[in-house]
């Protein structure tokens, strides 16, 4: 049975530790010019900042992370990693740092036998698909994989009102 002297030892020990990744992997898929899209960057955590948790909790936390663009401007995609600024998605580790989202895009030529996508779509002959990592995702299924594999939102955007008031009319 651990001794009362053991278990504070425990304790601050985790009291100590820094919560949170020190980097984070990310990619932007937005509309805003002066960002690579679909190249995979890496997310710093800038500061770390107190979790206002008590004992026996950790302390700190890593927070704000930020990129460089092509400018070398830094720009914050996240204030705590969990949720991020519009366009940026976060992605996991087995990404590579400054390769493509969409780097090989494909035209494939099929023998005699069917290849499937990730979501079991078979691609024929002249499909268009997407090599991310060791996924294969098939044009037409790249809104689902925003959707359920970046967790991303889709929008489409309205048209304005072609009708327009004029006071007094």
């Amino acid at each position: 049975m651990p001794t009362e002297k053991d278990l504070n030892r425990v304790f601050t020990r985790i009291r100590s530790i820094t919560i949170g990744p020190e980097s984070i992997k990310v990619v932007y898929l937005g509309e805003l010019a002066g960002f690579h899209y679909g190249k995979i960057v890496e997310a710093r955590a800038r500061y770390v900042a107190s979790t206002r948790k008590p004992f026996p909790f950790p302390k700190n936390r890593h927070c704000v992370y930020r990129i460089e663009d092509e400018d070398f401007d830094s720009f914050t995609v996240s204030e705590d990693g969990i949720y991020f600024e519009k366009g940026w998605y976060p992605l996991p580790n087995d990404y590579e740092v400054g390769a493509s989202l969409f780097s090989s895009k494909c035209i494939l030529s099929v023998e005699d036998h069917p290849i499937e996508d990730m979501f079991g779509t078979e691609i024929q002959e002249g499909d268009t698909y997407y090599v991310l990592g060791d996924q294969v995702v098939l044009d037409q299924n790249m809104d689902d994989y925003i959707l359920e594999i970046l967790k991303g939102e889709i929008h489409q955007a309205k048209s304005p009102s072609t009708a327009a008031t004029v006071k007094g009319h």
